[in-house]
């Protein structure tokens, strides 16, 4: 009896481990990349009575490093909006609109003012 409570303890460990270190792995490093949209960039498909767009972007790190990024809204973006692009492993997690005063100075001089 104390060999499977042993045993069921060390699989719990094991496997709460495991998920951590993949969670850890897809959604723990976040890099933020910022760029501006630019709705010639982006193509529409429907999918169980939604309308999706992804867009497919430049967008650019803090230290201007450059990256080309793909993600889907429910919506057309605003045109020439300036975006923050929360980034993983994973691809875009996550994007904010955010003004031109917002985004670092080497990102700001890859992009359009």
């Amino acid at each position: 009896m104390k060999k499977v409570i042993i045993t069921v303890i060390i699989s719990i460990i094991l496997v709460l481990t495991a998920v951590f270190v993949v969670s850890s792995f897809l959604f723990g490093n976040k890099i933020y990349f910022y760029t501006q949209i630019d709705n010639s960039k982006y193509t529409i498909s429907h999918q169980k009575d939604k309308t999706y767009y992804t867009y497919q972007l430049t967008a650019y790190d803090e230290n201007g490093n450059e990256h080309e990024w793909s993600f889907d809204t429910l919506r057309e973006l605003r045109s020439l909006a300036y975006l923050k692009l929360e980034t993983s492993a994973m691809g875009v997690i996550n994007w904010e609109e955010v003004q031109w005063s917002e985004i670092p100075a080497a990102a700001q001089a890859k992009l359009p003012e």
